[in-house]
Order: C-alpha cells, then sequence, then structure tokens
C-alpha cells in the first residue's frame, strides 16, 4: 500500500518525498505494533500514514490551502491503484 501511495501522491501534487526525516519512530508507530497494544490496527490489515505535506513550508502549504483537491487526488489514486493489484491472481 505505501509503495502504491508514493508512486501516486508526487505525481499528484508535484510534491518530494522527504525520507531524510522519517524515524525509527514513525516506522514503529504504535498503531502498527498489533503484538504490543491490543488496540493497534490487526495484522495483515493493510495501513499508511499519510504525510501530506509540511505546514512549516511555504509551497507545501500553499498547496495544501489553495489545491487541496491535488492531495486528495494523489493518495486516492494511490489507494486505487493498490485496491486493484491486490484484485490480481
Amino acid at each position: 500500500m505505501v509503495a502504491a501511495l508514493n508512486a501516486a501522491y508526487g505525481p499528484a501534487t508535484g510534491l518530494r518525498r522527504d525520507d531524510e526525516h522519517v524515524t525509527l519512530r514513525m516506522r514503529y508507530y504504535y498503531a502498527f505494533n498489533s503484538r504490543r497494544y491490543c488496540h493497534a490496527v490487526a495484522p495483515g490489515v493493510p495501513q499508511a500514514i499519510v504525510e501530506t505535506g509540511f505546514l512549516t513550508s511555504a509551497s507545501d502549504r500553499a498547496l495544501l490551502l489553495d489545491n487541496p483537491d491535488a492531495a486528495a487526488r494523489g493518495i486516492a489514486s494511490g489507494v486505487l491503484a493498490f485496491l486493484n493489484e491486490a484484485r490480481q491472481p
């Protein structure tokens, strides 16, 4: 799911990925840790945290406030691509 979201979001918004600032705490977010937390997402359920941009960045903020449909389109396209891949035998 994450790969499909990554492939769709950038082209839809023109925003680059910022893997440099992804921390281990982000990767092992509590909602994804079903072994440790009973209220986490169940194993096998597709899941992702989507950071749409940085409000501290003038260009990201402008896109998110002036053209929120671009961000929504990127997320929707990624989810649909993931679902279409999952249907393939």
